[in-house]
C-alpha cells in the first residue's frame, strides 16, 4: 500500500480534484431546483401533447390498444387507469420532479416532465 502512495503525483491528485469539481457542478445545474415552469409531455401513436403541470386536469389519450386517462393535481401527474393488461402504468409512483417519466408500453403512451 505504500508503493501506491509513493506513486501518486501532485498532478494525479489535481485532475482528480478537477474531475469530481466538474460532476458536482454539473450534478447541481442540473437537479437545481428553479422557478420554471414544469410541463407533462405526453406521448402517443397519434400525436404528442404538452400540459402545464401548474393546472389541475384530467384528459384521455388514445394508445394503440385504448384509450389511457391522466390526471394532473397538485403539480403531479399520474395515470388514473388504462386499458393495458398489466396495468404497471397505474401503479407507478406520481410524476413531480423535472425528468421523471411513466410509459404505458401495451399502448406506446409515454409521460415526462419537463421544463420550459
Amino acid at each position: 500500500m505504500k508503493k501506491f502512495f509513493n506513486k501518486i503525483k501532485i498532478l494525479d491528485v489535481i485532475t482528480l480534484a478537477v474531475i469530481v469539481s466538474f460532476i458536482t457542478l454539473t450534478s447541481l445545474f442540473i437537479y437545481s431546483s428553479d422557478n420554471s415552469t414544469l410541463y407533462l409531455s405526453v406521448r402517443t401513436p397519434s400525436g404528442d401533447w404538452i400540459y402545464p403541470m401548474n393546472i389541475d386536469m384530467d384528459f384521455v389519450v388514445d394508445g394503440e390498444a385504448g384509450p389511457v386517462s391522466i390526471k394532473i393535481e397538485k403539480n403531479e401527474a399520474f395515470v388514473v387507469s388504462s386499458t393495458c393488461s398489466n396495468k404497471t402504468c397505474i401503479s407507478a409512483p406520481k410524476l413531480k420532479n423535472h425528468g421523471d417519466w411513466n410509459a404505458c408500453l401495451p399502448n406506446k403512451v409515454f409521460l415526462s416532465v419537463e421544463k420550459k
